[in-house]
C-alpha cells in the first residue's frame, strides 16, 4: 500500500471516523452530549495513563527533551498575543473578545497533535507530543480562566493550586513519571507489552474524540463563521512559522524538532469552548473556531502535512 494512502486511512480510522460516530450517535438517538461524558472518563482515567506508563518505560531520556515543555509552556503565550491583536476592533461585546481570543490561545495539541504525530513517527512522535504538551494545565488553569473571567464579569470561577494540580486530568502525567521509574528502576519494557501500545493510544482517540463529536452543533457556526476565520491564520500559518523558527534555534534533534513544529498546526481546542462556557462568555464563538478549524485541519492541513513529510 502507498505509504500516504496508508497514513491517511490510519488518520481517517482514527480521527475523523470517531468524530463523525459521534455527531451521527447524538443525531440518531437524539442525546445530550453530556450523555458522552463517561467516554472522556474512561480515557482520562484508565486508558490515557495506562498508555502514558507504557510509552515512558520504553523512552530513552534524551536532555533535549526537557526543553519541549519548557518551551510548550510559553508559545501558548504567542497564540493569545495574536489573538488579542487579531480581535481589537472586531468584537464591541467583551464576552465575545474573550472566547476569541481563548479559541485562538488553545490548541489540540494533545488528541489530535498526539495521535497525528503517532501515525506519522511511531511511539517516539507520540511521547515528543506529550512533552510539549506537558503543563498544558498551567495554561488552562494559570492564564485561559483568569483571562476569561477578565471578560466575563459574571463568571465567580477563581482558579486554586488545587484547582490546577489536583485534577482528574492530570493523571496521564502520573503515568508519564510512573513510565519514566520504570524505565530506571526496571530496565527496558518488555517486548510481550509492545502490541498493547497501539491500540490503547488509538483507543484514547476514540474516547475522546466521539464526544468532541457529539458536541458538534452545525447551526453554531454559521452567525460567526466570517468573525473567526482568521484564527485559521494564526493555527495554520503563523505560528507553525513560529515554530519552525523556535525549533531551528533550540532544538537539534531532528525529529523532535519537526513533532515541535506539528504540534503548532493544531486547530482551536473544545478546551476553548468549555472554558467560555464555564466562565459565562460566548460559547459560540469558541464553537465556531473550534468546528471550522477543525474542518480546515481534517481535510486540508493534515493530508498536506502527510505529503510534505513523505
Amino acid at each position: 500500500m502507498n505509504p500516504i494512502f496508508q497514513k491517511m486511512l490510519s488518520f481517517f480510522i482514527s480521527v475523523i471516523l470517531p468524530i463523525m460516530l459521534g455527531y451521527a450517535i447524538k443525531k440518531i438517538f437524539r442525546l445530550s452530549k453530556d450523555k458522552f461524558d463517561i467516554l472522556l472518563q474512561i480515557s482520562i482515567l484508565f486508558v490515557l495513563p495506562i498508555s502514558m506508563v507504557l510509552l515512558f518505560w520504553a523512552m530513552n531520556p534524551d536532555k533535549n527533551m526537557l526543553l519541549l515543555p519548557i518551551i510548550g509552556l510559553l508559545t501558548p503565550l504567542m497564540y493569545l498575543g495574536f489573538g488579542y491583536l487579531f480581535s481589537r476592533k472586531k468584537y464591541t461585546d467583551p464576552k465575545q473578545k474573550g472566547s476569541y481570543i481563548i479559541a485562538s490561545m488553545l490548541s489540540n495539541r494533545g488528541t489530535i497533535g498526539g495521535l497525528v504525530a503517532y501515525i506519522l513517527f511511531g511511539e517516539i512522535g507520540y511521547i515528543y507530543v506529550y512533552m510539549v504538551n506537558l503543563f498544558a494545565p498551567v495554561n488552562n488553569f494559570v492564564i485561559a480562566f483568569p483571562l476569561a473571567n477578565y471578560f466575563s464579569s459574571e463568571s465567580s470561577a477563581k482558579p486554586t493550586l488545587k484547582s490546577i494540580f489536583f485534577r482528574k486530568t492530570n493523571l496521564p502525567v502520573i503515568g508519564i513519571i510512573a513510565g519514566v521509574l520504570l524505565h530506571i528502576f526496571a530496565g527496558d519494557r518488555p517486548e510481550f507489552i509492545t502490541p498493547l501500545v497501539d491500540p490503547l493510544i488509538k483507543g484514547a482517540a476514540w474516547f475522546t474524540l466521539i464526544p468532541v463529536g457529539a458536541s458538534i452543533e452545525l447551526h453554531s457556526i454559521k452567525k460567526h463563521l466570517r468573525k473567526v476565520l482568521d484564527i485559521g491564520i494564526i493555527k495554520f500559518i503563523i505560528m507553525p512559522v513560529f515554530g519552525a523558527v523556535i525549533a531551528l534555534l533550540f532544538i537539534p534533534d531532528r525529529l523532535m524538532a519537526i513533532a515541535f513544529v506539528l504540534v503548532h498546526t493544531m486547530p482551536v481546542a473544545i478546551d476553548s469552548v468549555v472554558v467560555s462556557r464555564i466562565s459565562k462568555l460566548d460559547e459560540n464563538v469558541a464553537v465556531s473556531a473550534f468546528l471550522y478549524t477543525t474542518i480546515v485541519y481534517l481535510f486540508i492541513v493534515f493530508p498536506m502535512t502527510s505529503i510534505i513529510l513523505s
